[in-house]
């Protein structure tokens, strides 16, 4: 079985959004309290450095085990702006009729956009994947992606150049757009 990221032709696309400030019903939606029975979790990650001193955790199906990190990360990143960023997998010049395997998605991809972030004053806030394996699942599921905060700083447009340009230096893969 393939890892998601050496499928051939599989792009990553990140759409970017400035000053995003956190509300609940996002983090309802970031740890899938409220998905249906097609989708699981058992692929899903999350990270934040304000949860389990920043290590990488597993989402677990029981929903009061998704609660208490909802909460308490909700909680800390409340009360500032953030850069959003929805960075998902594009399938469309890819043939994936086949499982793959994501078990290493996160880290891989984490370790991209630290890396990225490096020489800048920003960093990862939170970050969370919501992986389906499309493979023979109904057509409506969402493509793979994850949601991620990344810091704000005062120079926050010299910091976002560099770090789009580092990101796009360690992965030729990968397209960024605006949201409006």
């Amino acid at each position: 079985m393939r890892t998601l990221s050496k499928i051939s032709g599989i792009r990553l696309k990140g759409y970017i959004q400035f000053d995003y400030s956190p509300v609940k019903r996002d983090f309802y939606n970031f740890f899938r309290t409220f998905k249906p029975v097609e989708e699981n979790t058992e692929d899903n990650h999350f990270y934040s450095p304000f949860f389990a001193k920043g290590d990488i955790i597993r989402m677990s199906d029981n929903y009061g085990d998704r609660i208490n990190p909802l909460d308490s990360i909700y909680s800390q990143l409340k009360r500032s702006k953030y850069l959003y960023i929805r960075l998902e997998y594009d399938f469309t010049y890819a043939a994936v009729n086949e499982e793959y395997y994501t078990d290493n998605e996160f880290k891989y991809t984490i370790d991209k956009l630290e890396k990225a972030c490096k020489g800048t004053d920003l960093y990862i806030a939170f970050m969370v994947s919501h992986f389906n394996q499309l493979v023979g699942k109904p057509a409506y599921l969402e493509k793979e992606h994850y949601h991620i905060l990344l810091s704000k700083s005062r120079d926050t447009e010299q910091s976002i150049k560099k770090f789009l340009l580092q990101l796009k230096a360690s992965n030729s893969n990968i397209q960024m757009y605006l949201m409006k």
